[in-house]
């Protein structure tokens, strides 16, 4: 029936960009790239925009480690902050502008990093009542792109600070993946620290 057919279209999507991630830890790009290429389409038939700005942001994050520089992770990025900002989750939209703060902290862009991770926190710090994706996206998972930032165009004793508030809040068994990367930044924080013992 009519009716279904977003949520049908937001859950094919969402199974598309798991698959998507699956064929990349598997190594298998060319059925990555065909299945994200599903999700895109699919998720931009469900309605709401924010789905496929979620869609962006997984298809940007393998992208970043897959393909040499930045270039092409940062169209995906910059494409999911348009969606995001035109979609009705504002926990979405936080994680894209934080994800486009990275990519631009990453290449170097210390204002514009700055710019998007302010945007961030705005989005944030706003009124997230109803809103479709709350579990997405939260202030403990945005310190984490604090210290990003601070690792790449900052002060990597920031950084460490940053990433271990961050790391401490993380405690439940849902962010146990998420607590293992920002340890991961930390112990790279103290290397640029002059203090690889300890990391």
């Amino acid at each position: 029936p009519e009716p279904l057919l977003p949520e049908l279209r937001s859950i094919a999507a969402q199974a598309y960009t798991l698959a998507g991630r699956l064929a990349f830890e598997t190594r298998d790009d060319g059925a990555a790239h065909a299945l994200y290429t599903a999700a895109t389409t699919t998720a931009g038939r469900a309605g709401d925009p924010w789905r496929r700005a979620v869609v962006h942001m997984s298809h940007a994050l393998v992208t970043l480690y897959s393909t040499p520089g930045i270039d092409a992770a940062r169209t995906l990025v910059d494409a999911a902050v348009r969606d995001a900002r035109t979609g009705t989750s504002i926990a979405v939209r936080a994680r894209a502008h934080a994800l486009q703060a990275e990519i631009a902290a990453r290449a170097g862009a210390e204002q514009h990093a700055q710019a998007a991770l302010s945007l961030a926190w705005y989005d944030m710090d706003g009124d997230r009542d109803g809103d479709p994706s709350p579990g997405s996206f939260s202030p403990t998972y945005l310190r984490g792109f604090d210290g990003l930032c601070e690792l790449y165009v900052g002060d990597p004793a920031i950084a460490h600070d940053a990433f271990a508030r961050s790391a401490q809040a993380l405690t439940t068994p849902r962010e146990r993946v998420q607590r293992t990367i920002v340890t991961t930044d930390q112990a790279l924080a103290r290397i640029r620290l002059g203090d690889p013992h300890a990391a």
